[in-house]
This record gives C-alpha cells, structure tokens and sequence, in this order.
C-alpha cells in the first residue's frame, strides 16, 4: 500500500504577524519617546524652584478671626476662640526663651519693665488674651517676642514697586518657616483687626500674636517684620508684632510709619518691609538695632531683606547662617532679571528658590486692591495658594474664587 503523503505544516497567518510586528514598534516607540524625555527632564538644584508636585493638594483656608471692638473684648474673644493654638504656641515660645538663656525669673523681670512703656490699649488687649486663654498676662506679654525667638533664620521678604511692577502697583511678599508637619506647634492664622475708634489692619500671623508677621492696613500700608540673625540682640525691648500693631493701627504712609519707629529703639534686631499703596505705590526696608537705625530705598523698583542687617551692618555678622545671605542674593537677583514685569502670577519667593525644603509658609499683599494670597510649601512642593480679597467696611478678608497655582 502506498505511503500517505506527509501533512504540510501550517502556514503562519500574515495578518497575526503584522499585528504583532506593530504593536512591537509603537512600544518601542513608547518606551524611547520617555526616556528621551527623562533625559531632558531638568533637576532642580539650590536656587532653582521646585517642580510642581503632581499630588499637590488643594489649598485649604485657614482659620480666618475677626476681631471687633474694644481691646479687652477683643482679647478675650481671642483667646477663648483660639485657646488650643495659643497655648501651643507658648508652649513652643516658652522652649525658645529658656534656649535663649532666659528663664522664668529673668523673663518675668524683663516683662514688667516693659509692661510700663506699652499703651493701655496693647496692655487691655494682651489682659483679655490672657483671660481667654488661660495665660497669665506676662506669658501673653512674652509670646510676641515668638519672631525674635524662633524667626531668626528662615524668613525673607520683598517689595516691587513701579517701574518693576507690571501694572504699576504695589507688590510685596514675605515667607517664613513654620515648625516641621507633625510637631505641636500650631499653623498660623489669618487675623483681621478693627479696633474702636483706630485703623482696620489684617494679615497673617501665629496664634496668640497681636498682629501680622506680614499684614496690610485699610489705608493702604503693608508691614512685614522680620527677626536678623544677631547672635548679640536678646529678644528685649518693645517685641516687634506690638511695634507692627501701632504702625497699622496709627500709619496710612511711609512717612507716618517711619516717623513711629523713629521714636523708638530696640534692643533686638529687626526689619521692617514697609510699603505704601497710596498715593503713589513705593516702600523701604527699616532696619534697626538698638539705637542705631538705617532705611533702605528701592532699586530699579524693588528690595529685598532676609535675616541680615546690611544697611545697619557693612556685612554680615559672624554665625550668620550662609542660607540667610544665600536667599538674599537669589531673590534680589531674580527681581532685578524679571523687572518691569512683576506681577501676583509672578511667585517670585517661589521661583527664586526661596522657600526651603521644609514647612515654608508665604504671604503676597496687593494693597492697591487689598488682596492677600497665602501659600505654602512642603518638602520643597508648593501647593497653590488661597487668594482673599478684604473689603474692611465687611469684617475678615473673603475668599476669592479658584486658587493661584
């Protein structure tokens, strides 16, 4: 019987190859396509600023207080309603004096002699604060020194003004590190103030402070305080935030807010950002330490301060931490590049690299339309930021619609 023929071996299906000869190009495609583009990717580096997190959360509004009427209710209605905050705060603050080689006794004799030179109002305010709270009045006294105490290194500031400014207002910003995510320490808070018979101010500040650490009055004038890394000034003297307050309250211009500060000398060493919206936009920086005191102008429409006295001081004071002066140079360098153009979509504490790698709180005042925008930045990531716009005839700063990336 003849042999059957052997059976022919399937043909492969032409079509299933080209299928899969396809779908094997577009993946290397794919895979080529992202490496080239990690190896574009830029990395930050010191100075340069952060890459938008693509997990950035939404901005949350902060606890918003309004005050209204005498100082002592005023207090009272502040301290009760923040009481939690404040007394971690003083806790904090509490921490910082005796690291600052004060301890009780030496504190308690330093707050009576200041008690003396504050006016009745501050001294009814801070009384009602301490009522509401739980303090006893010369604790209250002691946390405004929370700047001088705890900001010495980690904050830095600017102001633009016309010619730097776009639309030829008034621009200003401040940036300060808050304690690590996780610790007891309290977030700041937006507090408005509108005191019987005295000038309407708002800002940002700490829980248990008595004003902004960065705020702007219903006249129009921004102040921003910042504490100068002086190994050499004790935390002494009238505290910083009560100077901030009477400006506010008492100042509508620079002149009227210089004119106050010369009136007074500080033991300590501070900076004033001062800015004026009205009647045309300018500002200066006012350092002062202990008697001496010095003003720094604009230049080419914009200045900048960080915890260094460079006008009282030629240069800068030994154990000056190199990250204050460094901040310095990025953020003047960057606003002099990018003058003529500044604007609130700008984020130059931002983009100069300025915020740090920890928890970083900032704050831009436009008093020409009186809106503040708050921001933060976390691990090097800036989450957008919260706009208010404040209409002082209504109370606390409202809200505006959306967020600022």
């Amino acid at each position: 019987m003849p042999d059957s023929p052997a059976p022919e071996p399937p043909r492969p299906d032409r079509r299933g190859l080209v299928s899969s000869l396809i779908l094997l190009l577009l993946a290397a495609a794919l895979v080529n396509g992202v490496l080239r583009r990690a190896q574009h990717q830029p990395r930050p580096g010191v100075g340069q600023p952060p890459a938008a997190s693509p997990a950035a959360a939404p901005a949350e509004p902060l606890r918003n207080l309004f005050l209204n009427g005498s100082p002592l209710a005023m207090g009272r209605t502040y301290g009760s309603t923040c009481k939690t905050a404040i007394l971690a705060s003083w806790a904090a603050a509490e921490q910082a004096w005796e690291r600052a080689g004060c301890g009780p006794t030496e504190r308690a004799t330093a707050v009576a002699a200041l008690q003396r030179q504050l006016p009745q109002t501050t001294v009814d305010l801070l009384a009602g604060l301490a009522a509401g709270s739980g303090l006893e009045p010369a604790q209250v006294l002691a946390l405004q020194a929370w700047p001088e105490l705890q900001l010495r290194q980690t904050s830095c500031a600017f102001a633009a003004a016309p010619p730097a400014t776009r639309d030829q207002e008034l621009l200003t910003g401040t940036a300060f590190q808050a304690p690590p995510l996780g610790s007891d320490s309290p977030e700041p808070l937006l507090l408005t103030v509108r005191e019987e018979g005295m000038t309407a101010y708002c800002g940002l500040t700490w829980p248990g402070l008595v004003a902004p650490l960065a705020g702007l009055n219903q006249q129009g004038l921004t102040v921003a305080l910042l504490a100068a890394d002086d190994p050499a000034a004790a935390p002494a003297g009238v505290p910083a935030v009560i100077l901030a307050r009477r400006l506010l309250q008492e100042a509508g211009d620079l002149k009227a807010a210089t004119a106050l500060l010369g009136q007074r000398s500080s033991p300590a060493a501070v900076s004033f950002v001062l800015g004026q919206a009205h009647p045309q936009p300018a500002a200066l920086v006012w350092e002062q330490r202990g008697q001496r005191h010095a003003e720094r102008p604009l230049e080419r429409g914009v200045v900048v301060v960080t915890n260094h006295l460079r006008a009282v001081r030629e240069k800068p004071l030994e154990g000056t931490g190199a990250g204050v002066c460094r901040r310095y140079d990025l953020l003047r360098s960057w606003l002099l590049d990018h003058a003529g153009g500044l604007s609130r979509l700008s984020q130059p504490l931002q983009q100069a690299g300025c915020l740090g790698e920890s928890n970083t709180w900032q704050i831009q005042l436009e008093p020409g339309v009186q809106r503040l925008e708050v921001g933060r930045s976390v691990a090097g990531q800036a989450t957008p930021s919260m706009s208010y716009v404040w209409q002082p005839a209504a109370g606390a700063p409202r809200a505006a619609t959306g967020t600022t990336p």
